[in-house]
């Protein structure tokens, strides 16, 4: 089985998330599957889960997605959300922020997309 290539943007300056005002440009606009990711993840460089025009980070620069990131900041566990049908069904990984603790779960879900969400309407 083919492993779904996501739509994403990197950039090695944006570590472990100082400085994130320093580094809006400078984006580099890959697909890679999400083992790849991990380990981008975390060696603690930062992503987005789309592409920049001109390898600038802001938002009438972003050129779709072909993903759904949610954060969840406490609102939940990892194993209650794993527990979840949506969950089980259709996210393709997850992984805690650096503020994660036992205490307040704080992770990100990813779910792919069939489509690419190219209009400001469809992230609506």
């Amino acid at each position: 089985m083919t492993q779904k290539k996501l739509k994403i943007a990197v950039n090695k300056n944006c570590l472990n998330k100082t400085n994130p005002q320093l580094v809006a440009k400078g984006w580099l606009n890959i697909f890679e599957g999400i083992e790849w990711l991990e380990g981008w993840v975390k060696a603690g460089y930062g992503w987005c889960s789309t592409h920049f025009a001109d390898r600038h980070r802001k938002g009438e620069n972003a050129t779709g997605s072909n993903m759904i990131v949610v954060d969840f900041d406490g609102d939940t566990t990892l194993a209650r959300f794993w527990q979840t049908d949506t969950a089980r069904d259709w996210c393709l990984a997850t992984y805690t922020s650096s503020s994660h603790t036992q205490q307040e779960n704080r992770f990100r879900a990813i779910f792919p997309l069939e489509i690419e969400l190219s209009t400001p309407r469809q992230h609506k």
